[in-house]
C-alpha cells in the first residue's frame, strides 16, 4: 500500500494499491481496505466528506518492472516439465509394444534395474532440456531478479512427479504413441491445477498456517499438495521476487514429499503390473 500524499488533512488524497491483480487474495484485501476507509472517513470527517474525498487507485505490480512475459514465463518452466512425462510414457510404451520388457523377465536384470537407467536418462535429458529454456527466456528478455541457477535446480525437481505419471500411464497403455497421446491430453489439466497460465481458485483447509516469504502466515491451500503447483509457486516467486531457500523451505518441502509420492507410486504400479510374475 502506498499513500500518494503527505498531509492526510488536505483534500485530493490519493491511495495507490499496488499487487498481482490475479490473485484473490489481492482483490480481497482491496476490498477490505476500501471498506475500512469508508469508516474512517465516516469518523474522521463526519457526514460531510471534503470535496476532493478520496481517490482511490489499483495497479498491477507488472506494470512497475516485469510484463506478462515474464509472469508467463516464470511459470511455464514446471508445465515444460509435465510435457516432458510424454517421453517417458512414450518409451516405455514403446517397449512393451515390441515385448521387450517380457523377454527382459527372462533376463538376470531386474526391473528396478531397468527403470533405473530410464530414470537417469529422463534426469540428464530435462537437466539439458531446462538449460534451453532457460538460456532461452533470458535469451528473449526475461527480467526476473532472482537467482536462475537456484530456480533451475528447484525446477529440476519437478521430474519426480513427472516420472511417476509417465510409469504409471505406460503401465496402462502398452503402445507408445498412445501412451504419449495421453500425457498430452493431460499436460493441459496439470498446467492449469499448477497456476502455470492462471491463478487457481484458493481452497483453505487451515488458516494462518505457511509461512511466506515476507514473514506472515497464510492459509494452507488445497493445492500445496499438489506437486507442481508447489514448484510453480516456488520458481515463481524465486525468479521475480528474489526468494532465498529459507523463504521458500515450505514450498520445497512439498515439492520433494508430493513428488516422492508420485513417483514411488507409478514406479511399483509399473512393477506390478508389468513384471508381473505369469
Amino acid at each position: 500500500l502506498i499513500v500518494n500524499t503527505s498531509v492526510l488533512l488536505n483534500t485530493n488524497v490519493s491511495l495507490t494499491f499496488i499487487g498481482d491483480t490475479g490473485y484473490q487474495s489481492f482483490q480481497k484485501g482491496i476490498t477490505e481496505l476500501q471498506d475500512a476507509l469508508k469508516i474512517f472517513t465516516s469518523h474522521f470527517y463526519g457526514v460531510d466528506l471534503p470535496a476532493g474525498d478520496f481517490k482511490v487507485v489499483v495497479d498491477n505490480v507488472a506494470s512497475y518492472e516485469l510484463g506478462q512475459f515474464d509472469y508467463f514465463m516464470a511459470g511455464f518452466f514446471t508445465f515444460g516439465l509435465v510435457l516432458s512425462a510424454s517421453n517417458v510414457a512414450g518409451i516405455l510404451g514403446k517397449e512393451r509394444e515390441k515385448n521387450t520388457l517380457d523377454r527382459l523377465k527372462l533376463s538376470e536384470m531386474r526391473p528396478i534395474e531397468f527403470l533405473g537407467g530410464i530414470t537417469l536418462t529422463q534426469i540428464v535429458t530435462t537437466g539439458n532440456q531446462l538449460l534451453v529454456m532457460f538460456f532461452a527466456t533470458y535469451l528473449f528478455g526475461f527480467k526476473g531478479r532472482g537467482d536462475p541457477v537456484f530456480a533451475f535446480f528447484v525446477t529440476l525437481l519437478t521430474i519426480l512427479p513427472v516420472l511417476g505419471i509417465g510409469f504409471f500411464v505406460a503401465a496402462i497403455i502398452p503402445n507408445g504413441k498412445e501412451a504419449a497421446s495421453v500425457i498430452s491430453i493431460l499436460s493441459a489439466p496439470f498446467g492449469f491445477l499448477s497456476g502455470s497460465f492462471i491463478p487457481v481458485p484458493e481452497i483453505a483447509l487451515i488458516p494462518n498456517f505457511v509461512p511466506t516469504g515476507t514473514g506472515s502466515l497464510r492459509a494452507l491451500q488445497l493445492w500445496d499438495f499438489f506437486p507442481f503447483y508447489s514448484s510453480t509457486t516456488a520458481v515463481r516467486e524465486i525468479l521475480l521476487f528474489n526468494y532465498t531457500l529459507e523463504q521458500e523451505l515450505f514450498n520445497l518441502v512439498f515439492l520433494v514429499i508430493g513428488g516422492l509420492i508420485f513417483f514411488t507410486f507409478g514406479l511399483f504400479f509399473f512393477v506390478k503390473r508389468v513384471f508381473k510374475a505369469e
